[in-house]
């Protein structure tokens, strides 16, 4: 029984200005605290303390868990694409299935998507990642060598 091994050689999280809007959110729930401790009533300030709560959870710490969570992953063998929540979406690629790698910008200011296309029709697209020239460069190396 014959094992192979795999190597990892290049593991990327998405860009860390994703998380611009949700550090925002924070900062600005923090400071209405502050702000608002010592003029108004202590009901109305539990009131404000449960909505802090709830924008914080809403739209800080689910973001967050989201873009620690997700991750790329080039072996020698494979590329593996976690996404979601949890990193409950998980999309595998063998680079013996891999048929074309596009890379492309579909708007002027925005960042380069990269696809992938395996043979049976499937595709998949990434998007978010800094360096995603050099990205798929790699991949394209990687692919050439299994084939």
């Amino acid at each position: 029984m014959a094992q192979t091994s795999e190597t990892r050689l290049v593991r990327l999280r998405p860009s860390a200005g994703t998380l611009l809007l949700p550090n925002l959110v924070l900062a600005v729930s923090v400071f209405c605290l502050m702000f608002f401790s010592e003029t108004v009533s202590p009901e109305v300030y539990q009131i404000l303390i449960w909505s802090a709560i709830g924008a914080i959870s809403l739209f800080w710490l689910i973001p967050v868990l989201n873009w620690l969570a997700s991750s790329l992953v080039v072996t020698d063998q494979r590329l593996i694409h976690r996404s979601g929540l949890f990193g409950l979406r998980k999309k595998v690629i063998q680079f013996s299935e891999l048929s074309s790698i596009d890379l492309q910008r579909p708007k002027p200011l925005r960042r380069k998507v990269l696809s992938l296309s395996k043979v049976d029709g499937q595709e998949l697209t990434i998007s978010g990642y800094s360096r995603t020239k050099l990205l798929a460069a790699a991949i394209e190396a990687e692919a050439s060598k299994t084939l």
